[in-house]
């Protein structure tokens, strides 16, 4: 038996595939890792598993795209559909993982990447990146490509970091906290208080010019 990995599947949209999709991308990655976790919510579909082979991502990504050509026997007959993905392996040792993503049209973009699943980009390349353009869209589509992002993927967002998550937990967090952490807030109250701050941004805006009114 050789080493293991965890390996994760992330397909997003998964309500715009056609019908028999969904189960075919969750049989596919039962292939890989039969005990695993699957959770899909309105914007994406995550599979984890723990037990992958050292290096299945590779061949992972190759059954989706295959998967994609269609099935006229599958039950129900799925057609050929076109979908993004990304599916990374875990670091193993002293060596990184590797991610891949695909969008439709395309190339596959592939990296080496931390346990997030995040893209682990050489300095040269964003300093490239840097370089070749001097306003702020272009270098944020020249670092989408980077990346491996689609060009009109929204990048605005917040991002809280390790120290902060652990300000906030009031204690140090282990790497698998941080991903059960990460996988509970959509369906804690954190999404609530999020739609509850957006709906009274204009009483903030309205405080804040009131407190800036009396100050002049």
């Amino acid at each position: 038996m050789g080493d293991r990995t965890a390996l994760t599947f992330l397909i997003p949209n998964p309500g715009d595939l056609p019908p028999g999709y969904e189960l075919a991308i969750r049989d596919t990655f039962a292939s890989f890792v039969a005990d695993h976790t699957a959770q899909t919510d309105a914007g994406r579909m995550k599979m984890e598993g723990n037990e992958a082979s050292v290096g299945s991502a590779e061949e992972a990504a190759q059954a989706l795209l295959d998967l994609m050509k269609g099935d006229p026997d599958a039950e129900p007959p799925l057609p050929p559909h076109q979908f993004a993905f990304t599916v990374w392996e875990d670091p193993k040792y002293e060596w990184l993982g590797t991610l891949y993503r695909y969008t439709p049209g395309q190339p596959m973009f592939t990296a080496e990447c931390d346990a997030s699943g995040r893209a682990v980009i050489e300095f040269s390349q964003i300093a490239a990146a840097i370089a070749a353009t001097t306003d702020r869209d272009g270098l944020i589509a020249r670092l989408r490509h980077v990346y491996g992002e689609p060009a009109d993927a929204p990048r605005d967002g917040i991002y809280v970091s390790r120290d902060r998550l652990e300000e906030y937990a009031g204690q140090p967090l282990t790497d698998e906290q941080v991903r059960r952490i990460a996988d509970a807030v959509p369906h804690s109250s954190i999404p609530e208080a999020i739609a509850t701050i957006a709906s009274h941004l204009d009483i903030f805006d309205h405080i804040a010019n009131r407190g800036a009114d009396q100050e002049d």
